[in-house]
């Protein structure tokens, strides 16, 4: 199921409703998203800059900074880490990045102040 996944989003972009029966595609490409809601959500291109919809994917907004994965709070806040495996947080869409202690591959946040990860030894 994650290689599925993974191979759709190197593909680009789609998104679907509930009741819907197939995919939307949406352009440009993803290597890493993270839904908030419906209509919020984050992501990052194979060129680890962030991106960010509140519109349910219709028009994306570049967010300063770069990240190989994110993960979203809400449309102001995520968490997300670098290509150098440093953990980042922002609760301003961005603007700014808050260094967290420690490396990871993997960031999985549960608010602004709470989050789970995975480093190199898959722990």
């Amino acid at each position: 199921m994650r290689l599925v996944i993974f191979l759709i989003l190197l593909a680009g972009f789609l998104s679907t409703s509930a009741g819907a029966q197939e995919w939307t595609k949406t352009s440009g490409g993803l290597n890493d998203i993270s839904a908030v809601d419906e209509t919020t959500a984050w992501g990052v291109n194979k060129n680890d800059e962030i991106y960010r919809t509140n519109d349910a994917g219709k028009t994306w907004q570049r967010v300063p900074g770069t990240l190989r994965q994110i993960s979203a709070i809400s449309y102001d806040a995520a968490w997300g880490v670098n290509g150098s495996k440093q953990i980042w947080r922002t609760n301003n869409g961005g603007k700014n990045w808050d260094n967290r202690p420690g490396r990871l591959k993997q960031v999985s946040a549960a608010n602004f102040d709470v989050a789970w990860g995975v480093n190199d030894a898959d722990e």
